[in-house]
């Protein structure tokens, strides 16, 4: 486990234990690292400049695991925000995460978007 891997643990510990666990899964997602999401899909990393997305993380429901990608997390702030942001998708329901984009609801009007990026403001909690 490199450094970033361990601090990125001790904020996901108490992460875990102030939201508890989800009525969805019966275990709490692991965590993985790479470069970037394209080095995870890609199996090598793609310059980013190439391309216009670059997101820090991503929940896999299917797989039950938040992907950090640390070429895009730059501060303990950041990192506490992306964990929280991640664990919240965690916390909510699969089936409506999917509902509402059905509806129509595009990332940054979905309901459950907006909950996890409301939730990254109590991050100081987590840096003391």
């Amino acid at each position: 486990m490199n450094k970033f891997e361990k601090i990125t643990e001790e904020f996901y510990n108490k992460i875990k234990e102030h939201y508890g666990s989800s009525v969805f899964k019966k275990e709490t997602p692991k965590l993985k690292f790479y470069p970037n999401i394209y080095s995870r899909l890609c199996g090598f990393e793609i310059n980013e400049s190439d391309v216009e997305d670059h997101p820090s993380a991503e929940y896999d429901r299917d797989q039950n695991i938040i992907f950090i990608y640390t070429n895009n997390v730059n501060s303990k702030a950041e990192l506490v925000k992306t964990l929280i942001h991640e664990y919240k998708h965690y916390l909510q329901s699969g089936i409506w995460m999917e509902r509402y984009y059905k509806m129509g609801y595009t990332y940054e009007t979905h309901p459950y978007e907006l909950e996890a990026i409301k939730e990254e403001a109590n991050y100081k909690m987590f840096l003391k």
